[in-house]
């Protein structure tokens, strides 16, 4: 029903990829793909398009879901295992682009809310580098490559940059023309080296697998064989083709009424949240309902924090 709704609400654009990666499939024997794992605040800013001209905006743009939703999906009709880090604040009412979608997605265990926005980056890394996953993100990191070599190597290792290009408006939101119906929200994206130079299909590729000669095969191994039911796939795609076909009408009026409301202007407040990244990294993901919980006493009881 919800890849009916899809292809039916979103239109087919003539375009067969995305980017220049036209397959991610590792011809290597015994290859095992990744964890991915999405630096979520980055992607909704970079990936949207969405200006916010409020009066004492902090931010240039409204944080786009939509862009997170290309990414997830693409990953995962592709087999990989995906997701996605954000902090608590982008889990409130009007702080993006469709605040019920990333409710969803925590429900699903597709993305773990920080407590505090300070360790959002700190905890995708940790998660990458315990998981021998790769951060997707446009963020260098380069605080933490400074930080001591363990850090140096952490983002060296487990760090892709991806690069947002803005597409004409009648190319936004649309499905693309192959087998697996990629979902083009309103820019593209593509993977790029650090100096912005497109990366090649098979840079990529071997950047997102392990093979059996390499030092941390078996936690890749053991994390895609124990931790993928057999039906993710089929799950997780039918729920973003459900939100992705609600989002195309969803959006757009969510952002209007964002823009018609004056700025969250926090009350200034005395609390420190000392949370160490091991121990969100080791926290099971089944516990992710009850941030939801939590994200609504404190949407009522907020005293800063944001």
């Amino acid at each position: 029903m919800h890849e009916a709704n899809y292809k039916r609400v979103v239109k087919q654009s003539p375009k067969k990829c995305i980017n220049n990666v036209l397959s991610l499939l590792d011809s290597r024997h015994g290859s095992v793909r990744r964890t991915i794992v999405i630096d979520g605040a980055n992607v909704m800013h970079c990936g949207s398009p969405h200006t916010d001209h409020r009066k004492g905006a902090i931010q240039q743009n409204i944080p786009d879901v939509a862009a997170l939703f290309s990414l997830i999906r693409y990953f995962v009709v592709r087999d990989f295992d995906v997701l996605t880090v954000i902090s608590r604040k982008y889990a409130k009412p009007g702080a993006t682009t469709f605040k019920r979608a990333i409710d969803e997605l925590v429900e699903n265990n597709l993305c773990i809310v920080i407590p505090s926005s300070y360790l959002d980056d700190t905890v995708a890394l940790e998660f990458a580098a315990q998981l021998n996953g790769v951060v997707l993100t446009s963020d260098l990191y380069r605080d933490h490559s400074n930080m001591n070599n363990r850090s140096r190597r952490v983002v060296e290792k487990h760090r892709l940059n991806i690069g947002w290009e803005i597409i004409n408006d009648e190319s936004r939101n649309m499905r693309l023309k192959n087998p697996e119906m990629d979902y083009q929200a309103s820019k593209r994206f593509s993977f790029r080296h650090d100096d912005g130079a497109e990366m090649c299909q098979n840079d990529v590729i071997q950047r997102l697998h392990v093979v059996p000669d390499q030092l941390q095969y078996m936690i890749s191994n053991e994390r895609y064989l124990i931790h993928k039911p057999t039906d993710y796939k089929r799950r997780t795609v039918a729920l973003l083709n459900k939100l992705i076909t609600q989002g195309v009408s969803e959006i757009p009026e969510n952002v209007r009424g964002i823009l018609e409301t004056d700025v969250h202007k926090p009350r200034v407040s005395n609390k420190s949240i000392n949370v160490e990244p091991a121990e969100i990294v080791c926290r099971p993901f089944d516990d992710q309902e009850v941030y939801i919980d939590a994200l609504e006493y404190q949407n009522n009881n907020d005293d800063g924090d944001w």
